[in-house]
């Protein structure tokens, strides 16, 4: 979003439904008005929505996959590590017995990868976050609604075009979002 524009002191559009019944097809509207950067906000998960905002971000499952490569490589390179730095005979068994080395690779595997998961989380979240400009929204944090986001990056973003599409939709509330005030 160009700096010279008059809505630069807004972070977002919002419009406030209270079912998740049609907020589909009215993303699928606000995406054939050109409008690219949206957001849904609501009190529990929908597959549809996620369906129509096109949520194939798939980070965290990559995060994961190789947290638990990690830890498999890196359980499996400390026993062969310990297994030739301190040589015990045990029993006639050789140096390199394999069949111990599955059990302790794939709970290291698996405990990273638990690890990585929540880590690649939080900061794809950007959590801890105590306040975000959404909580600006009126009757958010006292409601069961859904609210759709116009970001005002988006290029079709208009502080007064814009609320007059979300009324369109049928929105019961539609309100624009102000940036934070940054702290003093």
């Amino acid at each position: 979003m160009p700096a010279d524009r008059p809505d630069t002191h807004y972070r977002a559009a919002a419009a406030g439904f209270t079912s998740p019944e049609g907020l589909a097809s009215h993303l699928a509207t606000l995406r054939q008005r050109g409008y690219r950067k949206l957001d849904v906000l609501g009190p529990y998960f929908s597959e549809e929505i996620a369906d129509a905002l096109d949520a194939g971000d798939n980070r965290i499952a990559w995060i994961t996959l190789a947290g638990g490569l990690f830890g498999a490589f890196a359980g499996l390179g400390v026993q062969l590590y310990a297994n030739y730095a301190y040589p015990l005979n045990i029993g006639g068994r050789p140096v390199f017995a394999w069949q111990p080395l599955p059990i302790i690779t794939l709970e290291v595997a698996v405990m990273s990868a638990i690890v990585f998961a929540v880590i690649g989380t939080l900061l794809s979240c950007r959590l801890p976050k105590l306040h975000h400009p959404d909580f600006e929204i009126p009757d958010f944090s006292t409601s069961d609604r859904f609210y759709i986001l116009v970001h005002a990056t988006d290029e079709h973003f208009d502080t007064a075009r814009t609320p007059d599409d979300l009324k369109s939709l049928g929105a019961e509330t539609v309100a624009l979002v102000p940036l934070p005030e940054a702290p003093s």
